[in-house]
């Protein structure tokens, strides 16, 4: 994954950090596919379907797992009913999601 192109993804506040998604839900595996550069968003597919908001909690558990942070400190702020999303991430570094990011897609 090009670093470049997920840093597009990323807007940084005094407080955290704010990542640009598209979900795909009911997918066969949950994993990091890549970035769309047009509309500068992480692609992500999640098992999960998208009914009772389970899609959107595993994909708040897959970034608390995979930033090895509390699922308090991450919040879905905007398109909840959407795929495209805006997630928040309190506290967390910009080089750290990235690092973090690449790891795991490149490992699928």
């Amino acid at each position: 994954m090009e670093r470049e192109k997920l840093s597009e993804c990323i807007e940084m506040s005094d407080e955290g950090i704010y990542l640009d998604i598209k979900v795909s839900p009911d997918s066969s595996s949950t994993e990091i596919c890549g970035v769309n550069p047009w509309r500068n968003q992480v692609k992500i597919s999640v098992k999960e379907t998208a009914v009772h908001g389970e899609a959107n909690k595993a994909l708040v558990r897959l970034f608390a797992d995979l930033l090895e942070i509390s699922k308090k400190r991450i919040n879905i702020v905007r398109g909840k009913t959407t795929k495209n999303k805006r997630m928040y991430f309190g506290g967390v570094d910009k080089t750290e999601l990235i690092d973090k990011i690449e790891r795991m897609s490149e490992g699928h």
